[in-house]
């Protein structure tokens, strides 16, 4: 058994030292986009899979995020270093007393590594630790514990916890007018979408940027790093379907239910009186909707399939079945007359 282990790691050994050579150009590229810990004054790094880079004038050092495979109590652990003498001079760096630790019964593992390495002036070398574990670092908090020459180095196999990172403000701004701000933890990303609803119950805003001519959208997969203003525009709550040839404006759906479950129809839209064309509001969750008297025509298909909602129109009865286009579509459950929208 002790035969084929030392067979098994030799010749991983070979294989991730081929992908070195391959991949060294690119590894050192991802340096550039980790923050690093500064060796200068201190020679006791800790790291984390977020903040996996240390450096000082001498050397840098990166951990790779920690490969583990297996199940049923056997697992493997692969950890790769990447090590860059900055130096005009070929480096022989030393490594000892290397071992991953359980944190939660403090319980230490036997790793497998090259205690000697040779790096060229200003080079970069990979090497490995390699161990066997009982649980998978996905359900146990682990670290890898180890001194490198004089610096003395411990990885925590897992993300920096919330209470050690910095908080972040993110502000939200419509034109300049700041509507909104909240907190992030550095290097964590915003969870979900922030939705600015303007008290007219007409419009929105779910879309923002980091400029502030609104042209560089932001992804909510970007990790916030640093204090950042974020810009919107004013969005309808209603889809508008202008036609040049039409004397109306046509509503042809609904893009937002505002959260109070009030919708707001106006009462002009690109200074033109209103239609409501086919099938255009229709099976939402609204608790309320607002109609002008400048809503001239309703299409067929309108307000089925909302249970519970309560329309409330400007005009009167008369003007309201008066306004469809035809008979038979007259929509009158839960309907309310002589009713005007007031903020």
């Amino acid at each position: 058994m002790r035969k084929i282990l030392k067979t098994f790691v030799a010749l991983l050994e070979l294989i991730i030292v081929v992908f070195s050579l391959a991949a060294c150009d690119l590894l050192l590229n991802d340096d550039l986009q980790n923050d690093t810990t500064d060796l200068k004054k201190n020679k006791n790094a800790i790291l984390y899979i977020d903040k996996n880079t240390i450096e000082n004038d001498h050397i840098n050092i990166k951990l790779n995020e920690p490969g583990c495979y297996g199940s049923n109590n056997n697992y493997m652990i692969n950890l790769i270093i990447t090590i860059t003498n900055k130096e005009y001079k070929t480096n022989i760096y030393k490594i000892k007393n290397a071992e991953i630790i359980k944190e939660s019964t403090n319980a230490s593992y036997t790793v497998n590594y090259t205690e000697e390495l040779s790096v060229d002036a200003e080079m970069s070398q990979i090497t490995y630790f390699i161990a066997y574990i009982p649980n998978s670092i996905e359900d146990e908090k682990f670290k890898l514990c180890f001194e490198l020459d004089s610096y003395k180095i411990t990885y925590y196999l897992y993300e920096t916890p919330d209470e050690l990172r910095e908080d972040k403000k993110v502000s939200y701004y419509i034109g300049d007018n700041l509507v909104y701000s909240e907190i992030i933890k550095e290097g964590r990303t915003i969870e979900s979408p922030y939705i600015y609803e303007f008290d007219d119950g007409q419009n929105y805003c779910d879309t923002w940027y980091t400029d502030i001519t609104c042209k560089k959208k932001f992804s909510l997969s970007n990790k916030i790093s640093s204090d950042i203003n974020l810009y919107g525009l004013k969005k309808s709550n209603i889809e508008w379907s202008l036609y040049s040839s039409n004397i109306y404006s046509q509503i042809s759906g609904i893009n937002h239910v505002p959260s109070n479950g009030v919708l707001v129809i106006p009462e002009r839209y690109e200074n033109r009186e209103i239609c409501i064309g086919l099938y255009a509001i229709r099976n939402i969750n609204v608790r309320s909707i607002y109609i002008p008297k400048t809503v001239r025509v309703i299409y067929n298909g309108n307000f089925t399939g909302m249970v519970g909602t309560t329309i409330y129109y400007e005009g009167s009865k008369e003007e309201w079945e008066k306004a469809f286009y035809s008979s038979s579509s007259i929509y009158t459950t839960g309907v309310r007359y002589n009713t005007k929208y007031a903020k």
